[in-house]
């Protein structure tokens, strides 16, 4: 009978809210660190936002009411911070203040297993919400800004927010189109408050400037961020979609000019027209504001008279200005590079081959397909013999591949297979040294290093048929052939 007391008693004591707040503050801490997301975002959000009666809500809320912590209302209404404070007043620094979630990881241990369930849920979601902060991933915005207003986990909002405005680019594929939506304050209220939100924490964030959003993105995001711009027409990004307009990245240049172009489909009128009062009580019609479609054309007419010196055609309207301006830059860039190249080959003249090389290469970087490129071979070919002489068997590699970048010819491509093939043998990789030499004399029958080389690795050697040898087995063949139809003919 005790043993089965005691098994009774093991079942109602041994649960996970039991497990955690028997332990101490500090390995809370390091089990909250460490607790796992599932992997799916509907699972993380059941979890989140499984909904809990109000007086459970209520018990939290007064131990960190108690604790000091000021608190969201519980009806979700977000009101953004105030930026300028009085003169009489001090701004309280919240960094040094605990969070929420801190302070419900030191919460007493309650001997009440009701509060230690409920206390135990909460501290679950503020940890995977701080892990959620962590990822830095889209998805992981999604859910944040859903559990902003959400009536269980609206409470770690500060600890949200702060997280947002710290997570970088990834912020605005969510947070942008709330930004820029308008809803009616008394019909539309949770969709007023996620707006005015969405608002706030790009206004407060890095990352809500397009220019250091793009600027900080990997390459992959810049171009979906380039994208997600000209979708929603964002004003701001016109500048840095222009900067990049010009980039030296060839697929930069085409994604922000097709991003670019996309503003000027913008429909709707192109300017505000508004009455200021001017000093002396004075009334006045005037621009108050001008949608992105104006702004683009501003910003492209602008850069258009910089560039072509007032020298354009300037009947275009929108979309044939851009173009214009994206000719005269690539036209400046091709000079640029055909100035350098010029210099390059002056080097060249001189038998300076290692600066001409340096000149070359960054020409070939900037401008691959740059126009008699081929004119560059002879400086790569006279430093890969100078190479060879020295040993330098990887330094001759890199400068066969840059020959043959700029002259795929099958002799360049046959010199670097078998140097290739060299290597491999060097590092006694004899399979793969046959390889390349086999290349080689494929592409170039005539290669005599790489016939060489084979004779010495290839385990299965031919001997190399002559034409006269062809030409005497041709007519053996056709010898026998005739033999045979006269000898047939006579049997008949």
């Amino acid at each position: 009978m005790s043993y089965v007391i005691v098994l009774i008693s093991l079942f109602f004591t041994s649960n996970p809210a039991n497990d955690l707040l028997n332990k101490d503050p500090f390995a809370r801490s390091e089990w909250c660190k460490n607790i796992n997301l599932p992997e799916s975002s509907k699972k993380i959000e059941k979890i989140l936002f499984t909904p809990l009666s109000y007086n459970k809500i209520e018990i939290v809320r007064t131990y960190l009411e108690i604790k000091g912590k000021k608190l969201p209302s519980p009806s979700g209404w977000f009101s953004p911070p105030r930026d300028h404070i009085a003169i009489n007043e001090t701004r309280k620094n919240d960094e040094v203040s605990q969070t929420v979630l801190d302070l419900l990881l030191g919460v007493p241990n309650y001997s009440d297993q009701k509060k230690r369930r409920i206390f135990y849920f909460f501290i679950k979601r503020g940890c995977i919400i701080r892990k959620l902060i962590s990822k830095k991933s889209v998805k992981s915005v999604s859910i944040l800004f859903k559990a902003v207003f959400d009536k269980v986990t609206l409470i770690f909002r500060d600890e949200i927010t702060r997280g947002l405005q710290n997570m970088g680019p990834v912020i605005v594929f969510n947070l942008l189109p709330w930004s820029q939506k308008r809803y009616n304050r008394k019909k539309q209220r949770d969709k007023y408050l996620k707006a005015r939100y969405a608002r706030y924490i790009l206004g407060s964030s890095p990352a809500g400037n397009p220019r250091l959003a793009l600027q900080s993105a990997p390459i992959t995001m810049k171009f979906e961020l380039m994208k997600l711009y000209a979708n929603h027409f964002h004003a701001q990004a016109i500048e840095p979609l222009l900067l990049y307009s010009n980039h030296k990245d060839k697929k930069l240049r085409k994604v922000a000019r097709k991003s670019l172009l996309q503003y000027f489909e913008s429909k709707g009128r192109g300017a505000k027209i508004g009455i200021v009062k001017l000093p002396g009580g004075i009334e006045k019609k005037t621009v108050v504001a001008l949608n992105a479609r104006r702004q683009a054309y501003h910003a492209v007419k602008r850069l258009l008279e910089k560039v072509s010196h007032g020298d354009y055609d300037r009947t275009s309207k929108g979309k044939g200005l851009a173009l214009q301006l994206f000719k005269k830059w690539d036209k400046n860039r091709n000079e640029r590079w055909i100035k350098l190249f010029a210099k390059g080959y002056k080097e060249y003249l001189k038998e300076d081959y290692y600066k001409a090389a340096e000149i070359y290469k960054k020409v070939l970087n900037h401008n691959p397909d740059i126009n008699n490129k081929q004119l560059m071979t002879p400086v790569f070919r006279k430093l890969a013999k100078l190479a060879l002489i020295k040993g330098e068997l990887d330094n001759v590699i890199s400068l066969l591949r840059l020959i043959v970048q700029i002259k795929p010819s099958p002799i360049y491509r046959a010199d670097l297979f078998y140097f290739l093939g060299l290597k491999e043998e060097s590092q006694q990789d004899y399979d793969q040294a046959l390889y390349w030499y086999r290349r080689a004399v494929n592409i170039n029958p005539k290669h005599i290093w790489g016939l060489a080389a084979m004779k010495d690795l290839d385990p299965h050697k031919m001997v190399p048929v002559e034409h006269w040898q062809l030409s005497a087995f041709a007519g053996s063949v056709l010898s026998i052939i005739i033999l045979g139809f006269i000898l047939f003919s006579r049997k008949f």
